[in-house]
């Protein structure tokens, strides 16, 4: 007789940290604040990762993606290379595709979504790692929201799943992207963590500088991690394997465990995370591991793994999905957090602004070395410029919830990326107040022409613009007492809530107050209006508000360019520009980084609550429209990350916020820096947009060139004509220093053919996103004679190799 043996049922535990690079910490500085100093994240990251490294030998596995934590490491701790390889080497350390950080793919231009893998990759290949199947899976762990088109961007850096995704969950196992590709999912498995946040204190016995009794950490490194606990909790865990129909505590002990048993995926490998944020990693997680795994009942198995073994243990599966995809695009993982995307908003135009001054420094060196014929290396200290950006890219950096010390120091290195761009000839964009001459204008309504815009203004604002015989833009009631709210006009609002969003229903639009009627006075010119104002209404959270705004033609007369100096000091507000537009269509269009989205307000989906907040308001990269029934089009131009909601009747740009609840910032549980009032953004602040007007809409292409336009004015063109619809992204020098790279965009939505000839005969050599030739990603053929043209899907992404 035959015994037929169970099938094996292994549980992986998977030891990791979230690494925060800044947060309530500075990176690589000391914070000091009120007699206490607060050591950086690089000090609690080298820590775990000497913690994790020490255990390693004896198959303590760890998992990390970010380059700037492992490089930062590996600097303070050279002698640790060794054994990091050597871990890689034996499968303790499994490497995951994060890039420079992880990123918010919200807060980034589109450019800085590739440079964040770019600038990681020397990292990957000095380890050894660039072709490691963890390289496989992208890490997206905390990202506050998702771009639509990020897919797109993974697979063409040879990502073929991605993990982590956070605050907004994609159904499935599959997220497809608005451009029609499709990349696996590993949330959807039996899963649970065993850990904790931690925010280790500052030593008590040195108030955080470093003495005997903290071993000159300045930590008071208190235990998270328990040997007695984690191994009731794993045995829980084979418990639930044992019956995974179970309803009790046992089951509860994995996240999902119920979601995946009613999709029939509870025959899967489960997983056991372990570890936390700031958790240092202990020798009793080892014995615990041991100990469960002797006492097994026949057919599980319990030993440590990393997150590469699991998705090998999916993979079949999730490849089969993929497969029966049928590029129809996902649900938007966005909004998340909406009122992340305008609090601390310098956190948000800085990154973008310098992101577009290294593009634009690139493309003149690449021109330079295309007129001398010969390839160049872009100067090393692009590499260094390119990875403070992608730092300040990453997903904590959207929320604005920094301690004032690494939000300067973050700040700096965003300085340095700038002068770098600078010692190459990039400038800093400004927009300057009109010339003038200016003279007083009547109190009562007047008419100005702008450019081809008929404007109709009062002391309060635009009542009216009109353009081919219409007027599209109009003044919007607002209540029976109050002024009807002007074009542009600033309002100001109650918003009660932390960094992340607004937390307060507000009671309609009762709670808002159009500032129009506090403006002094109205000024013109010949070629532009301007309102200067003084809040004097009295609330007793707003301490002061002054303001002026300037509206001019643009240079080819279609639009009315925006410029507002706003100087405030304000608790719990919230400062909006209102774009009345005569519509009650609910849909709109918003550009994302490499395309654009459809979008349809619904106020049933409004959510005010912690982790699922909704208030219909998104990010864009550069410019919103709606579109009119007649065909008729009005548009938004914006810069830095504006959060943009479309109602009904009105395009409402949110400004600035001035949150007050400290929440995550400070978390006096864990112990008390008060170093947070920044976040309030209280200061001057520059603020530009545009509104575009257009008798018949503007096609998505004309209204991405002119965001890039409105966002990169110095960016120099490559020596090429292009045919169809595109945008140059990238024209630069070749990582490698033997050509050039040419990046396009489609910027239809539509499948479409794109055609380009240089002005001189070379070879173009498709390439993916880390200038790769052949690799997933690449787009179109290779050609001998400086002419090349492909068939791009809707929003396509196409790398060129210039040789």
């Amino acid at each position: 007789m035959t015994t037929v043996m169970p099938a094996v049922r292994e549980i992986l535990v998977l030891g990791h940290n979230h690494f925060d690079p800044m947060w309530r910490r500075c990176f690589l500085a000391d914070a000091v604040y009120n007699g206490t100093t607060v050591k950086p994240y690089a000090d609690i990251e080298a820590l775990v990762l000497d913690g994790w490294l020490a255990l390693a030998p004896r198959g303590y596995s760890f998992t990390e993606g970010q380059a700037v934590v492992l490089r930062e490491w590996l600097r303070r701790r050279p002698d640790a290379r060794a054994g990091l390889r050597a871990a890689i080497a034996q499968g303790s350390f499994g490497p995951v595709q994060a890039g420079e950080t992880v990123q918010d793919s919200n807060l980034s231009t589109a450019e800085g979504l590739v440079r964040n893998f770019l600038v990681a990759a020397p990292l990957w290949r000095e380890l050894g790692i660039e072709d490691h199947p963890g390289m496989q899976i992208a890490w997206l762990e905390d990202a506050f929201g998702n771009s639509a088109n990020y897919p797109q961007v993974l697979l063409g850096v040879g990502c073929t799943v991605a993990a982590k995704l956070s605050y907004r969950a994609c159904p499935g196992d599959v997220w497809t992207g608005i451009d029609g590709s499709s990349i696996a999912l590993l949330d959807r498995v039996p899963m649970h963590y065993h850990g904790a946040p931690t925010k280790y204190p500052p030593c008590p016995e040195c108030s955080g500088a470093g003495c005997a009794a903290c071993s000159a950490t300045g930590l008071q490194l208190v235990p998270v991690l328990a040997q007695e606990s984690f191994t009731a909790f794993l045995a829980s865990v084979v418990a639930a394997v044992q019956d995974p129909a179970a309803k009790g505590p046992a089951a509860g002990a994995f996240q999902g465990w119920d979601a995946a048993v009613d999709a029939g995926l509870s025959g899967g490998t489960p997983g056991v995370g372990v570890g936390g944020e700031e958790t240092l990693p202990v020798a009793g997680i080892l014995h615990a591991v041991e100990a469960v795994a002797a006492s097994c009942p026949p057919g599980i198995t319990v030993r440590f793994g990393t997150w590469v073994e699991l998705y090998e243990r999916y993979r079949p599966r999730l490849a089969a999905a993929v497969a029966r995809a049928d590029g129809s695009p996902s649900p938007e993982l966005n909004p998340a957090m909406p009122g992340c995307m305008v609090t601390r908003r310098e956190t948000k135009t800085r990154s973008r602004a310098s992101a577009y001054r290294l593009c634009e420094a690139e493309s003149r060196i690449a021109s330079d070395a295309w007129r001398s014929g010969a390839p160049v290396s872009a100067p090393a200290e692009f590499g260094e410029a390119w990875r403070a950006v992608a730092f300040a890219q990453f997903h904590d950096a959207i929320t604005g919830t920094h301690i004032d010390a690494a939000f300067r120091e973050m700040m700096q290195f965003l300085d340095r990326a700038d002068a770098v761009a600078a010692r190459h000839g990039a400038m800093a964009p400004s927009r300057p107040e009109n010339a003038g001459p200016w003279r007083a204008a009547g109190a009562g309504e007047q008419r100005l022409l702008l450019g081809r815009l008929t404007v109709r203004f009062d002391r309060m604002g635009i009542l009216g613009v009109a353009c081919g015989g219409r007027e599209l833009l109009t003044a919007v009631a607002s209540g029976p007492t109050m002024h009807a709210l002007r074009v542009g006009e600033l309002l100001l609002e109650s918003d009660f809530g932390d960094a992340w969003g607004q937390r307060i229903a507000p009671l309609g639009d009762f709670s808002s107050r159009g500032l129009g009627e506090f403006h002094d006075q109205v000024e013109i010119a010949p070629n532009a209006i301007r309102w200067r104002g003084r809040y004097r209404g009295g609330h007793r959270k707003v301490r002061h508000l002054t303001w002026t705004v300037e509206v001019a033609a643009s240079s080819d007369g279609d639009r009315l360019d925006y410029r507002c100096d706003i100087d405030w000091d304000a608790e719990s507000k919230r400062i909006r520009a209102v774009v009345g537009v005569p519509s009650t269509d609910p849909t709109w269009l918003g550009e994302i980084p490499f395309g654009h989205i459809r979008r349809t307000f619904d106020a049933a989906k409004t959510d005010w609550s912690q982790w699922t907040g909704h208030q219909n308001e998104y990010p864009i990269l550069h410019w919103a429209q709606h579109r009119l029934p007649d065909g008729a089009g009005v548009a938004l131009l914006t810069e830095g990350l504006p959060c943009v909601r479309w109602q009904p009747g009105r395009f409402d740009l949110s400004l600035l916020r001035s949150p007050e609840w400290e929440f995550c910032q400070v978390e006096p549980m864990h112990y008390d820096f008060w170093d947070t009032d920044g976040q309030r953004d209280a200061g001057r602040h520059v603020l530009s947009w545009s509104i575009w007007p257009a008798p018949q809409a503007q096609s998505s292409d004309a209204l991405t060139r002119a965001g890039y336009a409105y966002n990169r004015p110095g960016f120099t063109a490559p020596p090429c004509t292009i045919e169809g619809t595109a945008i140059v992204t990238a024209w630069k020098p070749s990582e490698d220093g033997q050509g050039w790279i040419l990046r396009l965009q489609e910027t239809s939505g539509t499948d479409s053919t794109i055609s380009v000839a240089f002005d001189r005969p070379c070879r173009i050599e498709p390439c993916d996103l880390l200038e790769r030739v052949g690799r997933a990603g690449s787009t179109g053929p290779s050609t001998s004679d400086g002419r090349w043209s492909a068939r791009v899907q809707r929003h396509g992404i196409c790398t060129l190799r210039i040789l």
